[in-house]
């Protein structure tokens, strides 16, 4: 509703223990009359296309001590989303400042999402270039999976032995 030029879209998963999350989603939206488009359990491939049409990707996750709050892990829809070219935009935390880099920019409230997104409405066509280039580079560099496999299943092993 903040930025009704803007098309938005959530795509999420059913998760174990919080299988009635996605219907309590549906009535939320309904009942605040919210534009945003929910999709739950899209296939890889469809998921892929989404992300790809998408200039911006929002990753909304709360922090692990804030209500609702989840660990933060390795979020692999922000590599996607980057491996698109998407400009990422993510909250505040210091794993997903060291995760995102030099591909997107970081909010501290949903406020600053917002100006965040809305300071894109300006951009010149070589500015998004220079942003897709940014987001992919970085995606393939430091998140495709021959560079992230590897050390994990190293990790891995590494615990196994201890």
């Amino acid at each position: 509703k903040r930025l009704p030029e803007h098309h938005f879209v959530f795509a999420g998963v059913t998760c174990n223990e919080f299988e009635q999350y996605p219907e309590q989603l549906r009535r939320l939206r309904a009942e605040i009359g919210s534009p945003v488009q929910l999709h739950f359990d899209v296939p890889h491939e469809d998921m892929a296309e989404l992300m790809a049409r998408a200039a911006i990707y929002l990753h909304t996750i709360n922090p692990p001590d804030a209500a609702f709050g989840a660990p933060i892990g390795m979020p692999i829809s922000i590599a996607e989303a980057m491996a698109t070219g998407a400009y990422v935009i993510a909250r505040d935390l210091p794993e997903l400042a060291a995760y995102v880099g030099d591909a997107g920019a970081l909010y501290s409230d949903a406020d600053h999402a917002e100006r965040l997104i809305a300071a894109t409405g300006g951009w010149s066509d070589r500015r998004w270039r220079e942003a897709l280039h940014r987001a992919s580079d970085r995606g393939y560099l430091h998140h495709a999976d021959q560079v992230v496999l590897r050390p994990m299943y190293e990790e891995w092993c590494r615990l196994l032995r201890t």
